[in-house]
């Protein structure tokens, strides 16, 4: 017979946040998803945000919203996308003195892909300016090696033909 393990609440949401959170990420790097799992990588992103937000902190909360912008880019919804790229930018904004520099340079750069994926590319333009010089400002050289590795991948939905 195997021995249970016994959690608080608390470490159980701990728990499902970093577990949930975890598979979204693997999920993200997965090539051909299926329909299932593309619902499975957003139904795990929003669990993962609900328990971070019942214990942790507004750090937390700003890369749930980051992940789920990022979910949404990656699915093609650029609408709901962009509503959780600016309330990461809201909370980054509202938060700062509680933010690492690279929390910045990452909700900066979801606001600017998600407004180019949105066809606003005025807006996605000068986001884009911003978060590159956010990443710029990264004290730590492996973070900003990191921010930039993600910055130069993936798609910007015609901003790089005007930038």
């Amino acid at each position: 017979m195997s021995e249970e393990t016994r959690y608080s609440l608390e470490q159980a949401h701990l728990h499902f946040a970093k577990s949930l959170n975890g598979e979204v990420w693997s999920l993200l790097e997965k090539e051909n998803r299926s329909r299932e799992q593309d619902e499975r990588m957003l139904a795990a992103a929003f669990g993962s945000y609900y328990h971070w937000m019942q214990m942790g902190n507004q750090v937390n909360r700003q890369r749930g919203e980051y992940l789920i912008a990022r979910v949404y880019l990656e699915l093609g919804n650029a609408s709901e996308a962009l509503a959780h790229a600016q309330r990461c930018l809201e909370l980054t904004d509202q938060f700062k003195n509680q933010m690492q520099d690279f929390d910045q340079a990452f909700a900066l750069e979801m606001v600017a892909r998600t407004n180019a994926a949105a066809n606003k590319i005025e807006v996605a333009r000068e986001y884009y300016n911003l978060a590159k010089e956010a990443g710029q400002e990264i004290a730590d050289e492996e973070d900003g090696e990191i921010f930039f590795a993600d910055f130069n991948a993936g798609i910007w939905f015609g901003l790089e033909d005007d930038i």
